[in-house]
């Protein structure tokens, strides 16, 4: 339904931030370190989007049977486009590249698989053992994500929590400006059912600080400016209103 109106490509933008075109917008303001930022975007894309399939399956790849080539092209395809967009402003980040990854990632499966037919045991074995090697380190990196993913779950809860302990939402609204470190404007503007655009980042009174850690490695954003309100969890509010 939403392909065939375009309406709702639109309508929910403006209600919801006030602009009617903030996505496209917001998403060419790439955040630190994302390929967008470098020298050459297009190249930094590819870069990231090479290392998403097992070196093993690129191998695989190049011996994709007939019927898997149009999955081949179709991915290939997809990251050329990632990149080009990330040389055109857009971020670029290896997220997007990811469908056309899983579609190079599936014909070179296949093209391992034609290998092995003509010596099983050995390129078989090979095969596999060169596929372990290639995901042990991804493997390794798990418990990491996991721990990340945790800490986003309880920015989550512990941000209703600290703004309850602050007086409720129409309390810090009315003290001014909320603020609140990159990357967690959305959750801020939903959780205090207000447009993205209300949300700042660089504080100035009259306002309130929302000071966290974006992950547990992370300083404490934004810088503390206001006095000392109220703390819960991995939240710290400060205000000056």
């Amino acid at each position: 339904m939403r392909g065939r109106d375009p309406a709702l490509w639109f309508i929910p933008e403006l209600i919801g931030s006030g602009d009617l075109l903030r996505s496209g917008s917001r998403a060419r303001v790439p955040n630190p370190g994302q390929p967008a930022t470098a020298a050459v975007p297009a190249l930094a894309s590819l870069r990231e989007a090479v290392v998403l399939p097992l070196w093993p399956l690129w191998i695989g790849a190049f011996f994709a049977p007939r019927a898997a080539r149009p999955l081949l092209f179709a991915g290939l395809a997809w990251i050329a486009l990632v990149a080009l967009m990330a040389e055109a402003g857009f971020s670029g980040e290896p997220r997007y590249a990811l469908p056309g990854a899983a579609l190079v990632a599936v014909a070179g499966g296949a093209g391992l698989v034609a290998l092995t037919a003509t010596r099983p045991r050995l390129v078989g074995a090979l095969a596999a053992a060169a596929l372990v090697i290639a995901a042990a380190p991804k493997l390794a990196d798990l418990p990491d994500l996991r721990r990340d993913q945790a800490w986003q779950r309880g920015l989550a809860a512990d941000l209703r929590a600290v703004i309850a302990r602050a007086g409720g939402r129409d309390a810090v609204l009315a003290c001014g400006r909320p603020y609140v470190g990159m990357l967690r404007g959305p959750l801020l503007a939903y959780h205090l059912e207000i447009e993205k655009r209300r949300v700042g980042f660089f504080p100035r009174p009259p306002g309130t600080e929302f000071r966290s850690r974006i992950s547990p490695s992370a300083p404490l954003e934004p810088p503390a400016t206001f006095a000392p309100r109220a703390r819960v969890g991995r939240w710290e509010i400060r205000a000056a209103c």
